[in-house]
């Protein structure tokens, strides 16, 4: 997916690329944009992070066999548990999969809980999770900055609920 990025490093609407003059137009630049799916493991303190796992979402994908993606035009090779998944693609089952290597991975009882927000209501699959590994999962509806301030505020709880080291 590309987007057009104006000379502060902000997307440019395409109302808003129309009622721009030339000048402002020519120093504007498309750029390519990926989505990305991250799993994150946070202490107790809401202070730190972890990365567990990613996912880069993104056109243009051609299949080989086995776990091997091979991307048009710099022919990069991927291997193992990295995977590049078309733009167009819900990051879902990209989720799903993170979730499900690491609980494979790491064992059962490491994930107590996940934290998501809506573009990943998907009941069968938080079912699935509840079941097979015990996970449970809290829904946060609220947009941008406060999905993350939530997962903090539950992650201070957390420490408060956990008996002294």
């Amino acid at each position: 997916m590309r987007l057009f990025f104006d000379e502060h490093n902000h997307p440019v609407s395409k109302e808003r690329a129309e009622k721009m003059t030339p000048a402002e137009r020519g120093r504007c630049q498309w750029r390519r944009c990926y989505k990305v799916v991250f799993l994150l493991h946070c202490d107790h303190a809401g202070e730190r992070f972890v990365v567990a796992g990613l996912k880069v979402l993104r056109g243009n994908q051609k299949v080989l066999r086995g776990n091997q993606k091979v991307l048009r035009g710099n022919q990069k090779v991927l291997r193992g548990n990295q995977k590049v998944l078309r733009g167009n693609q819900a990051e879902g089952p990209a989720l799903w999969e993170l979730v499900d290597t690491f609980v494979e991975t790491a064992g059962p009882g490491v994930v107590k809980t996940l934290m998501v927000d809506r573009g990943f209501i998907e009941g069968p699959q938080i079912g699935r999770l509840k079941t097979d590994y015990g996970v449970d999962t809290e829904l946060t509806l609220s947009l941008e900055g406060k999905a993350r301030r939530r997962a903090l505020a539950q992650a201070r709880r957390l420490r408060q609920e956990a008996p002294p080291s």
